[in-house]
């Protein structure tokens, strides 16, 4: 069952979509999502990050949001996929 995007993500404002594989977690779902200034990732089943993420998004980007996510936002780390949310419209 592919689920539409609004079914479980109210709002993707200062989200970023990954591979499940890059955050090194035991999960079932393709995907996980980051939020800006928040610990930890979310699982989501759906078959494409790149389209829920809207535009494309560099591994460099995808790594920086996985590892922000671990380590904290302010972190140095984080500077690639702040960089990225801060030039999303």
């Amino acid at each position: 069952m592919t689920m539409t995007k609004n079914e479980y993500v109210a709002s993707t404002r200062g989200m970023i979509f990954a591979p499940a594989h890059m955050a090194l977690i035991d999960t079932d779902a393709p995907i996980v999502a980051v939020k800006q200034g928040e610990k930890g990732y979310w699982p989501i089943y759906h078959p494409s990050y790149e389209e829920l993420n809207e535009r494309p998004a560099s591994e460099e980007v995808l790594r920086s949001a996985i590892q922000a996510s671990m380590f904290g936002w302010d972190a140095p780390i984080a500077r690639a996929a702040l960089d990225w949310l801060n030039e999303k419209k």
